[in-house]
């Protein structure tokens, strides 16, 4: 095991990491000094090579430290006996003390965990989260020790708005999950703005906040995409309507095909919502976008298609013909579609190993069991333990990527 593997713990492309570790500005390099007894770098370092190797250490050591937690998913997060553990909710230092803040995540993952229950048909649920609070804020004696959990390589963060999900100065900037890699990979986080979860009306503008969670892990955990014409997040292919060579009809872009709705248009002119011009024949105005009626008789999904205020939408779009409710729409272009090859949400989770160990087979858990528990820790500051080779064989000059075999640091 190399040094940098070593120190991770974790899987990482090394070779990509170290691509990113510069000694700071003004350093030499061991990488390119030529090897010389007479050299003037050569006697430079041998008299100051104690206080070099470890300067240059601690630099590297201290940029590893944030490539490494960067880099590499969440290690904390297991799944065992259907309950999702180790997860960790990291609020940001700048975020203002609130004990409301903290009420607030404890409740969405109480009423998320039974809905994720009933959407993954009696399979997964949130057993165990773990809060954890910045060194900015007061310490407190309940406050447990954060472990090895980080902002870093937290599963959800609460940070700073992002305007460029903020939908009105009004509305704080909706959640949303930080993908790096392609459909049915984790992703990096979910980001939530502490703005967001203490918004009086935020259950008005888009549903039980619960609900909303598990549609953020639909995208977090088993790299689902949304089902709906995106102009926030996928501007340059968001397509509210296409021409369906199934029905020969202009259909709304959607999951599941058999939705209520109205087809409306914000009128400039008159400052409010009116019909579409046009028709599923000739298609419709631009500008036009298909709303869904407050209540649905012939749907149950798709989770991924959103409007979590819609009680009857339970479930994860699937590719049962069977199930009309929730049968998936292969042909509409939304960004699910695009980046999973027109598979259903079902389709792609069925091949992941939450969904194919034993970890996750159906079972009957009472609604005491679904409720999650929880722990509030703090943040501490990092400790980091060098121990170093001070023999002889440290008096030639060292490649710092070399040092393995005479260093061993640990960071906790």
């Amino acid at each position: 095991m190399t040094v940098v593997q070593e120190f991770c713990g974790r899987h990482v492309d090394e070779h990509f990491l170290i691509a990113r570790l510069r000694a700071p500005a003004g350093w030499p390099t061991f990488r390119n000094i030529p090897y010389n007894e007479t050299s003037e770098w050569t006697l430079l370092l041998a008299k100051h090579r104690h206080t070099m190797n470890v300067l240059l250490l601690i630099a590297t050591v201290s940029n590893l430290i944030h490539h490494c937690l960067a880099l590499t998913k969440p290690y904390s997060l297991r799944l065992v006996n259907n309950g999702y553990e180790g997860i960790v909710v990291a609020i940001h230092e700048d975020v203002p003390e609130s004990s409301e803040l903290i009420e607030e995540i404890m409740s969405m993952f109480k009423e998320a965990s039974p809905y994720l229950y009933r959407a993954t048909r009696h399979r997964l649920y949130f057993k165990h989260v773990t809060i954890l609070v910045p060194q900015t804020w007061s310490d407190k004696d309940t406050y447990a020790s954060p472990g090895n959990a980080t902002f870093d390589t937290a599963d959800v963060i609460l940070a700073q708005q992002d305007p460029r999900f903020a939908q009105t100065h009004h509305i704080p900037s909706v959640p949303h999950a930080k993908h790096f890699e392609g459909c049915g990979k984790q992703a990096a986080y979910i980001h939530f703005s502490s703005e967001f979860l203490t918004f009086k009306y935020k259950e008005l503008f888009h549903g039980n906040i619960g609900r909303l969670f598990v549609h953020e892990w639909g995208h977090y955990r088993w790299g689902l995409f949304n089902e709906y014409a995106d102009p926030i997040a996928d501007p340059e292919f968001q397509q509210p309507f296409y021409h369906s060579p199934t029905t020969n009809l202009f259909e709304p872009t959607r999951c599941s095909r058999d939705w209520f709705s109205s087809n409306m248009v914000v009128d400039s002119s008159l400052g409010y919502f009116r019909d579409c011009a046009g028709n599923k024949i000739i298609g419709y105005e631009d500008g036009c976008v298909s709303i869904p009626a407050s209540r649905q008789d012939s749907v149950t999904g798709s989770i991924m298609y959103g409007y979590q205020s819609i009680e009857e939408i339970s479930q994860f779009c699937d590719n049962d013909t069977n199930d009309s409710s929730n049968l998936h729409v292969v042909e509409a272009p939304h960004k699910h579609n695009r980046l999973c090859d027109s598979r259903s949400n079902w389709e792609v989770m069925r091949q992941l190993p939450d969904f194919t160990d034993d970890n996750s087979q159906p079972r009957n858990i009472s609604d005491d069991e679904l409720e999650p528990t929880f722990v509030i820790a703090r943040t501490r500051p990092p400790k980091l333990v060098l121990v170093l080779d001070t023999s002889g064989s440290m008096g030639i000059p060292v490649d710092i990527f070399q040092m393995e075999s005479f260093v061993r640091f640990e960071f906790y």
